[in-house]
């Protein structure tokens, strides 16, 4: 149990930010999933396995796991990149700041 409150205790505002966010993110992108596996089973497919790869970013951000660094580092550097192929500023601010502030981050991720 202690283990649990120093964890949590060294958790920064913004990653917790990060992981409610994203978590939520995450669970709209698997209920989406199951609505177009109905019409597009490939696309559900799809869009089911990168939202659980999101959701358990965020679980292992959460819990600051290197793993979880290196999945959420991915997803968001990804999704800028797609962002930019999609012209979406926004997203790609977005998406850049969540990887930039990771960055600076990164030693509290073991």
């Amino acid at each position: 149990m202690s283990t649990r409150r120093s964890v949590a205790r060294a958790r920064p505002l913004g990653v917790t930010i990060i992981c409610v966010l994203g978590g939520f993110g995450a669970l709209f992108g698997l209920l989406g999933s199951l609505v177009v596996l109905g019409t597009n089973p490939l696309l559900g497919v799809v869009v089911m396995a990168l939202s659980a790869g999101q959701l358990a970013a965020m679980v292992g951000l959460w819990g600051l796991h290197t793993w979880g660094w290196y999945l959420a580092v991915a997803f968001y550097g990804i999704g800028g990149l797609l962002d930019i192929v999609t012209v979406s500023p926004i997203g790609f601010a977005i998406s850049a700041i969540v990887v930039l502030y990771l960055f600076a981050k990164r030693p509290l991720f073991h």
